[in-house]
């Protein structure tokens, strides 16, 4: 039986009881940081982030529009230390949803500089050989 120690016990503890993989809270702000900056950085199209603690818009957004759900706060980590191969590995394990996944894939090609900031070099150093 594991115990859970931490700052946010009973939180971790609901985590744990949901099934879901207990994933350290500085991997989830730093990948919640590294996806603020994506989006920040989005000027053509829109996107929206939802979450059970958040909702980050992209301040520029015209035209087309998507909106993520974030199911499971492993995204974060995936986000943080996988780039664009970890967020669609996230997609496959159903960490996340989308509205509008065609219209999510075409935001985020139009901005692909935007999304440079997801593809970092930990992210890139930290991804498993192929």
């Amino acid at each position: 039986m594991t115990t859970l120690t931490s700052a946010r016990g009973p939180a971790l503890a609901a985590e744990a009881g949901r099934g879901l993989p207990l994933v350290a809270a500085p991997l989830r702000a730093a990948g919640r940081k590294l996806l603020s900056a994506a989006i920040d950085r989005i000027t053509i199209g829109g996107l929206t982030v939802v979450d059970g603690e958040s909702t980050c818009r992209s301040p520029h957004a015209t035209g087309q529009h998507a909106t993520v759900y974030i199911h499971n706060p492993s995204f974060y980590a995936a986000a943080a230390f996988g780039g664009s191969i970890g967020i669609a590995e996230s997609y496959m394990d159903g960490h996340w949803t989308t509205d509008d996944l065609p219209g999510l894939i075409e935001t985020i090609t139009v901005n692909s500089t935007a999304m440079d900031v997801i593809e970092s070099p930990l992210s890139r150093l930290l991804a498993p050989a192929a």
